[in-house]
């Protein structure tokens, strides 16, 4: 499975008991239609639930899960509702089962039966395939129940958070986080590498180090630098924050016309489309950003940090 596989497994454990709430093991288990404590078992660790019997165990105690799909993915309920394999499908894209059994530690056969809706993956299996098609497992079950109320995930959950933030005060933290996971990087793991990647002087880049470090979302040994936390998070902040972090790497984006490097690749198309052609098109820029999301979270080796930035713009000043 994984070399990390207790971490699906405790938080499995931690995840029943959550849902579980004030009711007794036995109450719980009569619940979900079980004569048997079934729950002692799940919170024990001898057995687990598939992800499916969670879910119903948590619209049995009252959890509104529409709400809680809709809160990790705006669009993701009506998906949800057609079915768990469906909307596990919608997260893969383009990315292969391949890619997706490598980075969750599944073997291909047990991939393409989950995703198939041939077989239901236990609740460990879930959180590991969840986490290799966005890794976001943290912040999906935050959604559900309390994160605090899973150890063995909070702490990446805050941490991945608190990155997320960083990363609106201090855009270039985000980038360094990347850049330290880079195989370039671990060849040549100094400063001037990150200053050089990023095409900013030593001094931009120390500010952005020192908040890292100081936020504990990474470590220094001698002149390398380790991320401590790799979940991501979508902390949306405010629209000033997000209209503030995408003038930064638009910026970026426009130094690096005037200073390309090999590989670059920029498109560009000027065109008049029908109103209803505009909205198909800013769907289908959603579309592939959900399937970007996808491919970057079973992405492996981690050879390369990209900006990749995508504008639909229209240039009639009165449009919606």
């Amino acid at each position: 499975m994984l070399e990390n596989e207790n971490i699906w497994i405790d938080a499995s454990r931690e995840i029943v008991r959550s849902v579980r709430g004030k009711r007794s093991q036995v109450a719980f288990s009569r619940r979900i239609g079980y004569r048997s404590n079934v729950s002692a078992d799940w919170e024990g660790g001898h057995r687990f639930p598939t992800a499916a019997k969670v879910l119903y165990a948590m619209e049995r105690v009252g959890i509104d899960l529409p709400s809680a799909f809709e809160a990790f993915h705006a669009g993701s309920s009506s998906v949800w509702e057609q079915g768990l394999s469906n909307w596990l499908r919608a997260l893969q894209g383009h990315s292969s089962q391949g890619q997706i059994a490598a980075t969750a530690g599944f073997s291909r056969h047990q991939v393409r039966r989950w995703l198939s809706g041939e077989a239901e993956p236990r609740l460990p299996q879930f959180l590991a395939l969840l986490n290799a098609l966005t890794g976001r497992t943290p912040d999906w079950v935050a959604c559900f129940v309390d994160i605090d109320s899973i150890p063995t995930l909070s702490r990446q959950y805050y941490a991945a958070r608190t990155a997320a933030r960083l990363a609106y005060d201090h855009p270039w933290s985000a980038a360094i986080r990347m850049l330290i996971d880079s195989e370039g990087y671990k060849k040549n793991p100094s400063d001037e590498y990150l200053a050089k990647s990023l095409g900013v002087s030593l001094s931009e880049l120390e500010a952005s180090i020192e908040a890292l470090l100081h936020c504990d979302l990474a470590k220094r040994s001698g002149t390398m630098l380790t991320s401590i936390s790799t979940f991501t998070s979508d902390v949306k902040g405010t629209a000033e924050d997000r209209r503030r972090l995408k003038a930064h790497w638009a910026q970026v984006a426009t130094d690096r016309l005037n200073t390309p490097r090999p590989g670059d690749l920029v498109s560009l198309n000027l065109a008049i489309l029908s109103k209803a052609d505009l909205e198909q098109v800013r769907q289908l820029q959603r579309s592939y950003f959900r399937e970007l999301r996808s491919i970057i979270a079973s992405s492996t080796p981690e050879e390369e940090a990209v900006l990749v930035l995508m504008q639909v713009l229209s240039l009639s000043p009165d449009s919606a």
